[in-house]
């Protein structure tokens, strides 16, 4: 089967690409004026010049997770690849189901803009977020509930990440800080 070619026509802040377990390549974009993030497989072979994902598996329209009332800043795909996380201007984070394309749960405790999310690296239990609000989130990715609030900062969380491990978590900001938490 031959691969095809594709483009995303507007400014892209995140674009990520990642391998799945099922040896699948996928590339997710949000783009800066819409509200939507878009999910891309690619082939094998990645080739990525600018915008244009060239070698797509095969002619797919992308899926589209369609649900924040504003831009999505920042999107992230759970280990197993069933999930995708999404954070957005409108204050909230949104879970998808991959496959579906349904969204699972919207969280709300932000007080500003989301700008980062991650799953955690061993079964994606958990989310971490940051935004403007000058904090970072520990959600419960099963029942929505906020584990911990991390606080500190002076300016905006700009990125979030977990440990390999998963007991620690490491968040930079606007502050001109980087700082590593530990989940023990």
């Amino acid at each position: 089967m031959g691969c095809s070619n594709s483009s995303v026509k507007e400014p892209v802040p995140f674009a990520k690409v990642m391998a799945l377990p099922s040896d699948t390549w996928v590339l997710l974009l949000a783009t800066l004026h819409s509200r939507e993030v878009f999910r891309f497989c690619l082939c094998g072979h990645l080739c990525l010049s600018g915008l244009a994902v060239r070698e797509l598996r095969r002619r797919v329209r992308p899926h589209v997770f369609t649900g924040h009332t504003s831009p999505v800043f920042s999107c992230a795909f759970s280990p197993s690849g069933q999930r995708i996380v999404s954070a957005s201007r409108d204050r909230t984070v949104k879970l998808w189901d991959t496959a579906s394309g349904r969204e699972v749960l919207t969280l709300h405790k932000h007080k500003d803009c989301v700008t980062c999310c991650h799953f955690s690296p061993a079964d994606g239990r958990y989310v971490l977020t940051g935004s403007d609000d000058h904090v970072a989130i520990l959600w419960d990715s099963v029942t929505g509930s906020d584990v911990v609030t991390f606080q500190g900062h002076t300016g905006w969380v700009l990125a979030v990440a977990f440990s390999p491990s998963g007991d620690a978590v490491a968040t930079a900001s606007k502050d001109l800080t980087a700082r590593l938490w530990d989940l023990r």
